[in-house]
């Protein structure tokens, strides 16, 4: 199965559990591990509600109707927005069923086959928990959504136990999940008291590769507060703006957070976490993650701001554009180690107006100086090496 993975403040236990068992079935039938799009069932599964909670069946049901995104396609926002129509959707869930009568038995030999949606009471000193096996639970609700992974014995006379998966982040328990002792008394914390399984089929997709997460913005200083999981640039948070004053860098090159859509307005760019930003009342609207850079002497260019949308590395002077097959214009440049600036131009044979520069660009020609704010397509471009 692929990376933990973490649900922060949206009770959305429930997505991340019914996408958990998903990616597991695929992975077993196929080897690959993909990530699929909680936000999506977030967002869209009317059946439930969003960051309020829900439950498996009207989620499966949702992914096996409708088809679910790739996470990359339409990654976690961390609260309920927008159903997103626009996201291409896959056809994996080909059929899903429930343990009936569900009990122990039953459960162990639909874990036999996958991944296993389940429940248990959250409140029963899971919160704290960080390792080793939790005995003698007295658990009285179901509230929470995990997923159950495995059964073992330590062969030591205490007996069986499961390996469950949390979708609380890897920072929590024994690296994202949790052991507890079977015990018939409660249904070992109510785990046994409801699972659900799902069958998939191949997609005829390439899978994309794990997208882990770019930066987590917060509304307070030192990390504390609403926070917002950021995966990939954006040219418009919507409706996920919210006021930073802090954020945390997931080993990117370049993270740059702007106050305006599209790259625009004041920014933060930088390689760090930082713990407290300047405090100016201004949401974050879009945001640049440079998780690569070109290669030595080489630059990226992108067609659309913010580092985002179709882009070609070019290493050399471009006499023409439409050579390299790229035929749009250039809305934002990131350079890389080894060119001291670049000279683009609005004509073929490096004529026409031009305009050089030596710092990445997110926005070009949206860019809030003297050019205006206005796109071009720019038809030819030069490299100055350092």
């Amino acid at each position: 199965m692929g990376p933990i993975k973490e649900q922060l403040r949206c009770g959305s236990c429930w997505a991340f559990s019914t996408i958990s068992i998903i990616e597991g079935a695929y992975s077993i039938l196929t080897g690959q591990q993909p990530q699929f799009s909680e936000q999506q069932l977030v967002d869209c599964d009317t059946s439930n509600f969003g960051c309020n909670g829900g439950w498996a069946p009207g989620a499966l049901d949702h992914i096996k109707t409708n088809g679910i995104a790739f996470a990359v396609d339409y990654p976690y926002k961390n609260a309920k927005g927008t159903c997103n129509t626009t996201a291409p959707r896959n056809k994996v869930l080909s059929s899903f069923e429930s343990c009936d009568p569900c009990n122990l038995t039953s459960q162990m030999e639909m874990l036999a086959s996958g991944p296993l949606w389940v429940v248990v009471d959250a409140t029963a000193g899971f919160q704290n928990y960080k390792f080793g096996i939790i005995e003698n639970t007295v658990c009285k609700k179901t509230n929470h959504a995990v997923v159950l992974i495995g059964n073992k014995n330590d062969n030591d006379g205490k007996g069986d136990y499961f390996v469950v998966r949390n979708s609380w982040g890897a920072a929590w328990g024994n690296f994202g999940n949790f052991f507890i002792r079977v015990q018939p008394s409660d249904n070992t914390c109510l785990i046994s008291t409801m699972s659900f399984r799902s069958t998939v089929t191949t997609l005829p997709v390439p899978i994309p590769p794990i997208v882990k997460p770019s930066a987590t913005l917060y509304t307070l200083q030192n990390y504390a507060g609403d926070s917002l999981v950021l995966y990939n640039s954006s040219l418009d948070l919507g409706s996920f703006k919210l006021k930073a004053n802090s954020f945390k860098s997931n080993g990117m090159i370049k993270l740059g957070i702007f106050t305006k859509t599209n790259c625009t307005g004041s920014y933060v760019w930088d390689t760090k976490s930082f713990p407290s930003l300047y405090d100016k009342n201004n949401k974050v609207q879009s945001v640049v993650a440079q998780p690569n850079q070109p290669n030595f002497g080489c630059v990226w260019v992108w067609n659309n701001y913010c580092h985002t949308g179709d882009y070609r590395e070019i290493c050399k002077d471009i006499a023409d554009m439409t050579t390299i097959g790229f035929n749009n214009s250039i809305s934002s440049i990131q350079i890389g180690i080894g060119v001291k600036s670049v000279s683009v131009y609005l004509s073929v044979n490096f004529e026409g107006t031009d305009s050089s520069f030596s710092t990445d660009r997110f926005s070009y020609y949206g860019y809030e100086t003297s050019y205006g704010s206005y796109d071009k397509k720019i038809l030819s471009l030069k490299l100055v090496k350092a």
